[in-house]
C-alpha cells in the first residue's frame, strides 16, 4: 500500500490568489486612495466637513490627504505595494477610530479598505519577485 502524503489541516491551508485578481484589487484600490487624496488635497467640501465634524482641524485633511496620494500611487509599484499596503491599512485604522468614537458611524469604508488592503499585502507577498542584483557575481 502507497504511503499518502499527509495534508495540512483545511484551516492552514494556503489559498493561492490569481495575479491577475490581485492587480485589478490594487489598480482599484490605488484609485480609490488616490482620488480620496485629491479630494481632501483640493479641499472638496464634503472633505472639508467631515474633518470640522472630527474638530483636530485641517491640517490632518492635508495630512490624510498626501498619505493617500502617496499611498495609492506606491500600491501599483510591484516592489513597494506591500509598503504601501500596510501603511495604508495603518490609515484605515486611524480613520475607522475616528469614525466609531468622534463621528459615532459604523466605519464600513474603512473597514472594507483595510479588508481590501490585507488581501493585497498577503497576496503580494505570495508572489515572487526578482531580488535586485549588487552587480557582482560570485
Amino acid at each position: 500500500m502507497a504511503a499518502t502524503p499527509e495534508r495540512e489541516p483545511r484551516s492552514l491551508q494556503r489559498v493561492s490568489i490569481s495575479p491577475m485578481v490581485l492587480l485589478a484589487l490594487r489598480v482599484t484600490m490605488a484609485a480609490v486612495f488616490v482620488g480620496g487624496g485629491i479630494l481632501k488635497l483640493g479641499g472638496a467640501e464634503a472633505m472639508i466637513r467631515l474633518f470640522a465634524d472630527i474638530d483636530l482641524g485641517q491640517w490632518l485633511r492635508y495630512v490624510v490627504g498626501i498619505v493617500e496620494l502617496v499611498g495609492g500611487t506606491l500600491l501599483l509599484v510591484p516592489s513597494w505595494s506591500v509598503f504601501a499596503a500596510i501603511g495604508l491599512i495603518v490609515l484605515m485604522i486611524g480613520a475607522a477610530m475616528a469614525e466609531l468614537f468622534i463621528l459615532r458611524r459604523p466605519p464600513i469604508a474603512a473597514a472594507a479598505c483595510a479588508v481590501a488592503l490585507m488581501i493585497l499585502a498577503i497576496g503580494a507577498l505570495d508572489q515572487p519577485h526578482p531580488l535586485p542584483r549588487s552587480g557582482r557575481e560570485e
